[in-house]
Parts: C-alpha cells; sequence; structure tokens
C-alpha cells in the first residue's frame, strides 16, 4: 500500500488510509487540512464504519469522503465540494424566487378575472337603469368603469411582463382613493339600500395606485355581505409611520375559526356564500404594497376589516 499511496503525495486531494482504528498513511495535502487531526481523523475513521460516502468540514471547506476497502486497509479520498454546495444553495434560491413568481402570477389570474366581474356587475347595473330611463350622468359613469377595467388589464400586462416594477410605489392622497373606491360602488349601495358614511381626510401613503383594487374588493364585499337598509362605514386612523382604516359593517360576521380562510383563495366564508377571491386578492396586493390586513368582530353584530399601510 505504502508504494501505492504515493501517487497522491503531490495531489489536492484528500487521502489517507487506516488498519485496525490506526492511521497508516496520509499525504501532504491531507495533513494540512487537519487543524486538529487527533479529534477529526477518529471522526473520519468512525464515520467510515457506517457509511460509503459522507461530507466533513476541513479548513472552511466541505470534502466528500469515500471510502474504499483494500484488503486489510481502509482508504479515504476526499474531494473539495464547497463550490458544488454554493452551486446547490444558489439553486434553491433560484427555485424559491421562481415559485414565488409562480404564485404571484396565479394571484394576478385570480385578481383580473374577480375584479372584472366586480366592473361587469357594475356595468350591468347601470345598463337596467338606461333601459328605463336615458341619462346622460349614467353613460358617464359607465365610461369610467370601461376606463377603470381598461386600466385594470393594462396594469396586469405590465406586471406578467415584469412582477418587479410592481414594487415601484408613488406618493398618493389617501382620501382621493378611498372618494374613487367609494363613488364606484355607490350605485351597488344604492340598489341594496346599504349606506356607505365616510369619517376619512386627506393622508399621504406610498403605494401602487392599483391598491385601489384591494380597497373596492374590500369594501364591495361589506355592502355585499350587508343587511337592506344596513350602513358601512370607512374609518381612517393615523398613526405615525402608517395609517389604518377600518371597513366597519353590521352583517353576519365571521366566527373566529374562518379568519384566515377567508384570506385564502377559493376558501368558503362561514355563511357558505362566495369563494372570498376577493379577500385573497385584496390581501396579496396590501402585503404586496407593505401593508396587512384583518378582520375583527364588530360587537354586537358585524365585521371590522383593517387595513394598515406604510405613510413613509
Amino acid at each position: 500500500m505504502g508504494d501505492f499511496f504515493t501517487i497522491f503525495e503531490k495531489s489536492k486531494i484528500f487521502a489517507l488510509t487506516f488498519r485496525d482504528g490506526r492511521v497508516i498513511n496520509m499525504n501532504s495535502y491531507t495533513k494540512s487540512l487537519l487543524s486538529h487531526p487527533s479529534s477529526v481523523v477518529e471522526y473520519i475513521m468512525d464515520s467510515a464504519k457506517h457509511l460509503k460516502i459522507f461530507d466533513v468540514i476541513l479548513n472552511n471547506g466541505i470534502y466528500r469522503l469515500i471510502r474504499i476497502k483494500l484488503n486489510s486497509e481502509t482508504l479515504i479520498l476526499g474531494f473539495n465540494i464547497t463550490d458544488l454546495k454554493e452551486r446547490e444553495k444558489l439553486l434553491r434560491r433560484d427555485n424559491l424566487e421562481n415559485e414565488r413568481k409562480i404564485e404571484e402570477l396565479v394571484a394576478l389570474t385570480d385578481l383580473v378575472v374577480h375584479d372584472m366581474k366586480n366592473y361587469l356587475f357594475m356595468l350591468d347595473g347601470y345598463i337596467d337603469i338606461l333601459k328605463e330611463s336615458y341619462s346622460k350622468e349614467y353613460l358617464k359613469e359607465i365610461g369610467k368603469i370601461v376606463d377603470a377595467m381598461r386600466d385594470l388589464v393594462g396594469r396586469s400586462s405590465i406586471l406578467i411582463k415584469n412582477p418587479e416594477r410592481f414594487r415601484k410605489k408613488q406618493r398618493i392622497d389617501l382620501k382621493t382613493l378611498l372618494d374613487s373606491v367609494v363613488d364606484k360602488l355607490e350605485e351597488t349601495a344604492n340598489k341594496k339600500r346599504v349606506a356607505i358614511l365616510r369619517n376619512y381626510r386627506s393622508v399621504g401613503i406610498n403605494v401602487d395606485p392599483i391598491i385601489e383594487e384591494a380597497f373596492l374588493n374590500v369594501i364591495h364585499n361589506a355592502i355585499k355581505f350587508s343587511p337592506a337598509d344596513g350602513e358601512v362605514k370607512i374609518v381612517m386612523k393615523k398613526h405615525r409611520n402608517s395609517v389604518i382604516v377600518s371597513i366597519v359593517d353590521n352583517g353576519p360576521g365571521i366566527p373566529g375559526e374562518y379568519r384566515n380562510a377567508i384570506f385564502e383563495r377559493f376558501k368558503r366564508r362561514a355563511s357558505g356564500i362566495g369563494m372570498g377571491l376577493g379577500l385573497a386578492t385584496a390581501k396579496y396586493l396590501i402585503e404586496a404594497n407593505d401593508g396587512r390586513i384583518w378582520v375583527e368582530d364588530n360587537k354586537p353584530q358585524g365585521s371590522i376589516f383593517k387595513i394598515e399601510l406604510p405613510r413613509k
């Protein structure tokens, strides 16, 4: 074995042989790697009793060791795989990033489909009114809805091509945004005889304008589940670094065990009505803008959806 072992002497391969728990040969490269020879060598020999291939960290590098039986002696050969491990780490990170982007695209698809249905529902309401009496005012509102649909499709197209663009935000007056949402939903609320009460004022927030779709979904949801002759209150509270908007309804409420599920796509709410898609997409948009959404009880009856967004 001694003459055979000389082929490893000048190589940068970990190489040692042992027999009966005692090292027989060790090349110079292996000696340079073992800062504490006795403990490390004992670990390697003990591992080799049970494993044919195993990894060890030597001198801040990762080495893959291979056990080879040669008559009465055991040869251990090792190769530096640090770069391979780093590439594996980068590959796992890339895979996670790709999974995240796929999830974003799935959520985006849900958003577009759901919100298109919202806009079509509003259009249908105005068309019913026009059948009864022609009004330029209603035609103007229909035009606004069509423009909003066009804008939604345009933004979605941009997001599909470049999801990172969604991270680019701008300064927006929250009062103007909420007024726009309420104006779009006013006819829907009137048809159900649900009053929308506004209690908010101007405050600047840094968000992507598409966040309006989140408020549209949550407030529309509150109107949808409010009883006839009920009311939906929109209340704002400013904090130093954030603002919280509460959407308060007096509908059937949401039991505690359903409060997380309602923000998941295709999960039915407690009443069994609806698929929760609007709340899921609202959560997606809010979190993408560094915000959060949650729901609380509105005693004695109803729910309070709270949306917190950063001011800076």
